[in-house]
């Protein structure tokens, strides 16, 4: 019988990681990023349709990314965050922009 794993070892919660669409006024929407937990420094990363479009490290405790460019139609943004010691956390949300820069969640 092969053993999986250390007997005793504790597992540890991941990463807090929120993502908020927001719709505002003129058109330009935005999205607010959060990351709570871990050990420093913590590593964010945000995709689009699955597509790098930014990082940061050390990522900052809340940050406001800028929608402007996403065209119309169905978009994929997650946001994924890692700390030093290998903890990990995610989330995702699925918008449909209506216009160049405005948004519904979905």
């Amino acid at each position: 019988m092969q053993r999986i794993g250390n007997a005793g070892q504790q597992l540890r919660p991941g990463l807090d990681v929120s993502l908020l669409a927001v719709d505002r006024s003129a058109g330009r929407s935005k999205l607010v990023l959060g990351v709570r937990g871990g050990t420093t420094p913590v590593r964010l990363h945000l995709y689009v349709d699955g597509d790098l479009v930014e990082s940061w490290t050390p990522a900052p405790s809340s940050f406001t990314f800028d929608l402007g460019g996403l065209g119309p139609g169905h978009h994929a943004v997650t946001a994924r965050a890692i700390d030093a010691t290998g903890r990990w956390g995610g989330t995702s949300v699925v918008v449909a922009a209506r216009t160049r820069g405005a948004l519904d969640s979905t």
